[in-house]
């Protein structure tokens, strides 16, 4: 088993044979033919921080003697991070993969949890799922529940789950299971999305999230991953990570140096962290990762990086410049900045070399003839945003 890096090992009711890093592995020598075993494992969650991300656990069971049917050998389940003090939501776990692909003819596991927050104890709800119109009702099946439970099935796609007089506590958890197979004659690549009502006694329905799975050919080669942007900070060594559903070979690689990977390639499903070197600009940069295997198309993440979070700032040197009164005598002044900026001159006679730039540069300032007998003066203004305007005064020579 491979633990989401976010969750903690706590314990399991078979002691591990092996554990390394977010990798646990248990050993059976005398698993009889046809025997099924149960292991239950106690994972520490991630703090409120991780609300609403999505972490994922993945199991791959190893043979040392034929079996029958490999393709049901591994499996990854992928959850929500939810606040547990009201956790009203849906999930499907799929019989292939949990990241919404399934195979045609699988079952589809559907799960609903609730929370009573009636400031009393709630004798009646009802948790109502509006079913795909590609599902079958007829091959609904209950599963299991938190409380006794009534299955109505209302028209023809339309199911109630009734728990009727649960006489549930203030605050208490409750869920229902079910499985409900496709039609037949589903076509590849067809989504099926719904999401569910909860009915606590007369109050308005809470709405849960919507849940989608997509149907592709069994035995078909699969590479997916569950996300194709992901976001770092500029610090070093930051890290995050993404999820292959897979049942091939494949391999990942960065194109950019300062992003590495936790693997370069695997089989099957897996999980993959990517770190970052420090980012010392203070604009951001990207790199892609690609995922490959053969046969299919390939994946690819965007991993964005941001930049140091610095200060603008604009100065100019030097803030004053002398020039004659000869034509196309020139000065120069530098700039020295971290942002964007403009410079213009207040008087026609005096040209610059640049009206804008970004960064550090120079500005050559070139003057007409002054055919007075008396100097004057011109006004350089260098502005950015979110900085003080610079200005540079130059002074022209008389005749």
């Amino acid at each position: 088993m491979d633990i989401d890096p976010r969750t903690t090992f706590i314990s399991s009711s078979l002691s591990p044979f092996t554990q390394s890093g977010n990798r646990i592995a248990w050993k059976y020598s005398n698993l009889l033919s046809l025997e099924q075993r149960k292991i239950s494992v106690t994972l520490r969650m991630p703090d409120a921080s991780h609300i609403g991300d999505t972490i994922s656990t993945a199991v791959v069971i190893d043979s040392a003697i034929n079996d029958a049917d490999y393709e049901n050998n591994s499996s990854v389940l992928y959850q929500i991070i939810t606040d547990s003090s009201n956790p009203n939501d849906k999930t499907v776990n799929n019989s292939e993969d949990s990241l919404g692909y399934n195979h045609f003819s699988n079952v589809l596991n559907y799960t609903i949890r609730f929370q009573v927050q009636n400031d009393d104890t709630c004798y009646n709800v009802i948790v109502r799922d509006t079913l795909c119109s590609l599902l079958n009702p007829e091959t609904l099946r209950l599963l299991s529940s938190s409380h006794d439970v009534s299955t109505i099935l209302k028209g023809k796609n339309v199911v109630n789950f009734v728990f009727k007089n649960a006489r549930i506590p203030n605050l208490e958890h409750g869920f229902v299971k079910f499985s409900v197979e496709p039609y037949s004659g589903i076509i590849k690549n067809v989504v099926l999305k719904n999401r569910g009502y909860i009915y606590f006694e007369n109050k308005p329905p809470i709405q849960t999230n919507e849940v989608a799975t997509t149907y592709v050919i069994s035995g078909e080669k699969v590479l997916h991953i569950s996300s194709n942007s992901l976001h770092l900070p500029s610090d070093a060594n930051c890290s995050t990570t993404f999820n292959v559903v897979s049942n091939i070979n494949w391999t990942a690689s960065s194109n950019q140096s300062w992003l590495t990977l936790s693997s370069s390639s695997g089989s099957n499903n897996g999980t993959i962290t990517v770190t970052a070197a420090a980012n010392t600009s203070n604009t951001s940069r990207t790199a892609t990762v690609t995922v490959s295997g053969q046969g299919v198309t390939d994946q690819t993440v965007t991993v964005t990086q941001a930049g140091q979070s610095v200060s603008p700032t604009l100065t100019v040197s030097p803030t004053t410049l002398d020039v004659s009164a000869a034509a196309n005598s020139t000065a120069s002044f530098t700039i020295t900045s971290n942002v964007s900026w403009t410079a213009n001159s207040n008087q026609s006679w005096l040209s610059l070399s640049s009206s804008s730039g970004s960064n550090n540069g120079t500005i050559t300032v070139t003057a007409s003839a002054n055919t007075l007998n008396t100097s004057r003066t011109a006004t350089v203004t260098v502005s950015g945003q979110g900085v003080t305007d610079q200005t540079v005064t130059v002074t022209q020579a008389g005749q």
